[in-house]
């Protein structure tokens, strides 16, 4: 048996290529919501701890709204979430909202999100209050002088590291 490190977990959009990573926090959590759009058809929710949230991030406000009203949502000391660019604002309602519980936040973003938002080292939005947000950014593999894409292993091994540290990780190299 695992050891609880979290009461209570958050993970949106850990449905596809963060499953892995998704599957190693319910192993370390209580309990765990897990919301997309659809979550209740996840093999994570065969675990007794996951409970399941189908939610589209498309329309903002009834998306964060739902989550913040789930009972576990107050008690989540991790929020692991991956929201493409196409969600900004609901991410961005999202981090305001965990910002004001104590907990880590692991925000994954493509590497297109530094050009957005400058360095590596920047925030994508400022966090106010007892949360601490770090960053988990894509880059690619570099393999016989040619350039692939992440694997999901990788990716869910480089947020599983970010949980771990406590600390922003680039997965890959971010270099044309």
């Amino acid at each position: 048996m695992k050891k609880i490190e979290f009461d209570a977990s958050l993970l949106i959009g850990a449905t596809g290529m963060l499953s892995a990573a998704a599957e190693w926090v319910a192993g370390r959590s209580g309990r765990v919501i897990l919301v997309s759009r659809n979550a209740s058809s996840s093999p994570l929710c065969r675990y007794n701890n996951v409970e399941s949230l189908n939610l589209d991030w498309r329309d903002p406000l009834p998306f964060v709204s739902a989550i913040v009203e789930t009972p576990i949502f107050e008690s989540a000391q991790l929020a692991v979430i991956w929201i493409h660019g196409s969600g900004a604002e609901a991410a961005q309602r999202l981090l305001v909202a965990l910002s004001h519980r104590p907990c880590l936040i692991v925000q994954v973003r493509g590497s297109q999100a530094l050009k957005d938002i400058g360095t590596q080292q920047d925030s994508p939005y400022e966090m106010r209050g007892r949360a601490r947000l770090t960053t988990v950014t894509l880059g690619a593999k570099w393999e016989a002088g040619r350039k692939r894409w992440l694997t999901w292993d990788e990716i869910s091994a480089g947020v599983v590291t970010a949980i771990n540290a406590r600390e922003s990780h680039v997965i890959g190299s971010l270099s044309p």
